[in-house]
C-alpha cells in the first residue's frame, strides 16, 4: 500500500445526478484493491475539487481532447456536459490505450459521434496483440502525422491528460508542431 490518498477526477458531468468518478483497479495498488473491495455505505474522506482542467461555455473554436488510458475521466465528463448542453463546440477525441478492452466509455462515445454532430472521436491501440478483444482500428500511439491530419493546429485548443510519459510526449510534439502554449491544457495522471 503506497498511501491512504489518492486524486480522481470526476467522469460525471454536472448534468448527471450522480457524482462519478473513474479508477483502473491494478494489483499493485493496495490503495484501489481497498476501494474495489468497498461497500455501498461505505465513508471515504475527500477534499477538493482541484485541478486545472477547466473549460469555459462560450468558447467557439475546436477543442482536441488528447487521452491516456484513464487519463480520459475529465474529459468525458466534458464531453458528457458539451453534449447534454448541445453546445455548439467542435470536439475532437484522440485516445489512446495500450490494450482493445482498456477503452473506457467507448460505447458511449460511439453513440455519441451519431447523436452530436460536433464531436468526433479517433481511438489508438498501442498493442492490439496483446489484447483479450479483437482490434481493427488505429495501432501505434498518437504522433504528430495523427494530430496534423486530424485537427487545424492554428485553431484548435489541446487538452492532455494520461500518464505522465503521453502528456510529457504530447507536449513535446505539440511543441514541435509550434501550436502556442496558451492553447495547451494539461494534467499528468499520478500513481500510474
Amino acid at each position: 500500500k503506497r498511501g491512504s490518498m489518492s486524486h480522481f477526477s470526476f467522469s460525471s458531468s454536472p448534468t448527471e445526478n450522480d457524482l462519478a468518478f473513474t479508477c483502473r483497479i491494478r494489483e499493485e495498488s493496495g490503495y484501489k484493491k481497498t476501494l474495489d473491495k468497498m461497500i455501498i455505505g461505505d465513508i471515504i474522506l475527500a477534499r477538493g475539487p482541484s485541478g486545472i482542467l477547466n473549460m469555459e461555455n462560450d468558447v467557439t473554436n475546436p477543442q482536441v481532447f488528447l487521452a491516456g488510458g484513464i487519463g480520459i475521466t475529465p474529459f468525458r465528463s466534458r464531453i458528457k456536459y458539451i453534449t447534454d448542453n448541445n453546445l455548439n463546440i467542435e470536439i475532437l477525441l484522440l485516445y489512446s490505450n495500450s490494450h482493445t478492452e482498456e477503452i473506457s466509455f467507448k460505447e458511449e462515445f460511439d453513440i455519441l459521434t451519431g447523436a452530436y454532430r460536433n464531436f468526433k472521436v479517433e481511438y489508438v491501440v498501442n498493442d492490439p496483440l496483446g489484447s483479450k478483444l479483437l482490434w481493427t482500428g488505429r495501432v501505434g500511439r498518437i504522433n504528430a502525422d495523427i494530430i496534423q491530419k486530424l485537427t487545424d493546429i492554428k485553431i484548435s485548443t489541446f487538452w492532455v491528460c494520461g500518464p505522465p510519459s503521453m502528456v510529457s510526449a504530447m507536449e513535446e510534439i505539440l511543441s514541435g508542431l509550434q501550436v502556442p502554449e496558451e492553447k495547451v491544457k494539461i494534467e499528468k495522471f499520478t500513481g500510474y
